[in-house]
């Protein structure tokens, strides 16, 4: 319109719809193709529209857990995954946490009930290990001290 062409502004309504109604659609997809399930031993995530996929996340391998809440009882729960071993950041997509590219968090969205899940998660975290029993982190050794290096005399 401000290039006083009432049908390039029609034309780029239109456009902005159409892409707003794809992602109405790919988000409708993805919430009824998705089921998380957490058991006794694991979290497994089964993801994907086209080419499902299933990730197994055993409880012993999630480091932390973070509960965020959205409203109407809902929330995302993030899992910190312990050790090297990672899922790709694409894989995961979109059931990743934002802004975790290097490492890629695997993320439980728009869960109904959340602060219940995660309740259940934390306690099914507290089975598998048994905190009494986990020693903690070895400190790493002092370095020795070494001398300060002799002053140098300067010439006169």
């Amino acid at each position: 319109m401000l290039a006083g062409s009432p049908t390039g502004a029609a034309i780029t309504l239109g456009a902005g719809l159409l892409g707003l109604g794809v992602m109405a659609v790919l988000a409708k997809a993805y919430a009824t193709s998705t089921v998380y399930t957490l058991t006794d031993r694991r979290i497994v995530l089964k993801i994907g529209i086209a080419l499902p996929m299933s990730f197994n996340l055993p409880l012993r391998q999630i480091d932390s857990a973070d509960l965020r809440m959205l409203g109407n009882g809902c929330g995302d729960i993030a899992l910190k995954l312990k050790g090297r071993e990672r899922i790709g950041w694409a894989l995961l997509w979109p059931h990743v946490r934002p802004r975790h590219l290097r490492q890629p968090q695997p993320m439980l969205r728009s869960v109904p009930g959340a602060e219940d899940l995660a309740i259940k998660l934390y306690h099914c975290c507290a089975e598998v290990i048994d905190v009494a029993h986990v020693e903690p982190a070895a400190k790493p050794a002092p370095r020795p001290a070494r001398p300060a290096p002799e002053p140098v005399e300067a010439m006169a």
